[in-house]
Parts: structure tokens; C-alpha cells; sequence
């Protein structure tokens, strides 16, 4: 008999070393104990690892088995649940909650949609941002740098033109993201206020005469252009055209997260752009456009008598729990 038990448990701890996770396995031990092992059994959960009887070694899935016995591979505790199937942390779900649990606004994606916190509340978190080089080749005038409210985006811009640029001033708006289950990716874009900022001229009176050049509703500016001058060689090329593009504000994905990005830029252009000066025709000059990513945020450049040098500021917006 001493001889029969010790073949028995031998043949038995061979055969469960090579079966896979749901099929039928003949833990060995003191007891012999046959069971069909579920989702989480593997070949651990035999008498090398298991508990006398080979019970303790996941058939079950369970968390019975801990990280030595059958569970742990696939739903046991090495897997951060204890649920068969990986309902585990490591699978998603937040503390080891399963797949399928309830959203909640923990920066977990509890219910492993793809989506984390979907449904709660966000703002919006802005970078510090660059600015692009500028345009125009005079390297006159006092360098000004205007940045539009926190929370707001650059939309357009207020323009003086007679014989050259001799006016430039910022136009932004507010915008503010909320969850929204009923679109993909789950949040809405909302839109604020409107305010200008300083026109950096020569003459205060140019206020009134000022050109509003601004996108349509659900737009930012996407890209800027300028002309210089070339028709005097003696000179700086002062600038003698302006013109402006729009795009329209979209939620894009950024790695696991989400941020406010541009689509198309061209998109939309507003009907008096380009603004060129007295006697000009509309001519072709460069360009510059918001990084994709990126949302414009401020004007910078350098004015004297005429508008020497302009250029975009860029941030990040990304979307975050409030």
C-alpha cells in the first residue's frame, strides 16, 4: 500500500504540471481531492504548491489560492482582485474592483472603458506654453507681450492698415470643457466671454478706426500671415498686410488623456482677411500656424511708428479631474 500511495501522488503532481487554466485536474496531497479547476486554476494549484488536500491552490479563481496557488495567474491575487478572469487592479479596475464596476472620479478607469472618469467633473490644466518666431524683418520698435485671461483662447485680432501695419491688438474668449456620456470622446466645449486686448499703435486714435478681424463661433485663430514690404529696398521691410485663419476647437486623445487641440486649420477665414494696406493688392508672405496640440494663447511682437514683428504664444490645454 506504502509503494501504491507514493505512484499515485507521483502520476498525479506529472499530470497537473502540464494543465491549462478551465480544464479538469487531480490535485495531489493527503486527500486526493479532484475538482475541475476554473478560469484562475493552473498547475500551481497541484501538491507542490496547494494545501494538503490540493484544495487551496485555485479552482475557483478565487483569491483561496493567494499568489502560490492557481489563482494568481490569471484572477488571483497577483492579479490585484481575487476574481476569476482579472477583474484586478492590474486589468483596470480600481483596488480590485472588476471590469464593469461604476466610473469613479479616482483617476482610475474603474469600469476599463478606455475612459477615466467619465462622467465627473474636469477643468481644464494649461502648460506655460512657447511662442513662435516672428513676423517681419524689422527688428525696430519696443517689444510688447500679450497673453489672453487664463481659461482663454486667441480668436482674433484687432487691425490698423493705411499705408503700412500700424495696429495690432488681441481678441480672446473664454472656453470651458464638461462631461458629456452623449459624445466620443465624453465632453462638450462651451464658450465664454469675449474681451480685447491693448492695440499696440501710434496713435491712440486708431481705437476707433480699428478692423475686427475674428473667427466664426467655435473657432480659435489656426495660423497667421503678414506681407512685408518690398517695394522700398532702403528700409526696413515694414509689414503691409495682415491676414488670419481659422480652426475649430476639438477633444483630441493624448496618450491616456484628453486635451483641446485645433482641427483644420483654413478651416474658416474671416471675410476681411486678408486686411492690406491703402493701394495694395492681396499678395502671398508667411505664415505660421498653432502646433498641433497646442491652443493660441497670446501675441507678442514690437511696434513703433508701424507694427515692426508679430508672432503667436501656444499652451497646452489638457483636460483633467476637477
Amino acid at each position: 500500500m506504502l509503494m501504491a500511495f507514493s505512484l499515485f501522488g507521483t502520476n498525479c503532481f506529472q499530470n497537473t504540471s502540464d494543465l491549462s487554466a478551465g480544464s479538469a485536474q487531480t490535485a495531489g496531497g493527503v486527500g486526493g481531492y479532484t475538482h475541475a479547476a476554473g478560469n484562475g486554476g493552473s498547475s500551481a494549484g497541484g501538491a507542490s504548491t496547494g494545501g494538503e488536500d490540493g484544495r487551496a491552490g485555485g479552482g475557483d479563481g478565487s483569491g483561496v489560492g493567494g499568489a502560490t496557488g492557481g489563482g494568481a495567474a490569471v484572477g488571483g491575487a497577483a492579479n490585484g482582485g481575487g476574481a476569476a478572469n482579472g477583474g484586478g487592479a492590474a486589468n483596470g479596475g480600481a483596488g480590485g474592483a472588476a471590469c464593469g464596476s461604476t466610473e469613479l472620479c479616482n483617476g482610475v478607469d474603474d469600469n476599463c472603458d478606455g475612459i477615466v472618469d467619465e462622467g465627473c467633473a474636469v477643468a481644464l490644466k494649461w502648460s506655460a506654453g512657447d511662442d513662435l518666431p516672428p513676423l517681419g524683418e524689422s527688428q525696430g520698435g519696443t517689444a510688447f507681450t500679450d497673453s489672453c485671461a487664463p481659461g482663454d483662447v486667441l480668436i482674433g485680432y484687432r487691425v490698423n492698415v493705411d499705408a503700412r501695419l500700424s495696429g495690432l491688438g488681441a481678441i480672446c474668449r473664454t472656453v470651458t470643457v464638461s462631461s458629456d456620456s452623449t459624445k466620443s470622446p465624453p465632453y462638450a466645449i462651451a464658450w465664454g466671454a469675449r474681451s480685447s486686448l491693448a492695440l499696440h499703435s501710434r496713435d491712440p486714435n486708431q481705437e476707433s478706426t480699428a478692423a475686427t478681424v475674428v473667427c466664426p463661433d467655435g473657432s480659435a485663430v489656426g495660423s497667421v500671415g503678414a506681407v512685408p514690404q518690398t517695394s522700398d529696398t532702403t528700409q526696413d521691410k515694414y509689414l503691409v498686410q495682415f491676414s488670419l485663419s481659422c480652426a475649430p476647437l476639438v477633444v483630441e486623445a493624448s496618450g491616456s488623456n484628453f486635451v483641446l487641440d485645433l482641427g483644420t486649420t483654413g478651416t474658416s477665414v474671416p471675410a476681411n482677411s486678408p486686411v492690406v494696406c491703402s493701394g495694395c493688392s492681396p499678395a502671398t508672405g508667411p505664415t505660421e500656424s498653432v502646433a498641433s496640440g497646442r491652443l493660441p494663447t497670446r501675441l507678442t511682437g514690437a511696434n513703433g511708428l508701424w507694427v515692426d514683428r508679430f508672432a503667436l504664444g501656444q499652451s497646452q490645454a489638457s483636460i483633467v479631474p476637477k
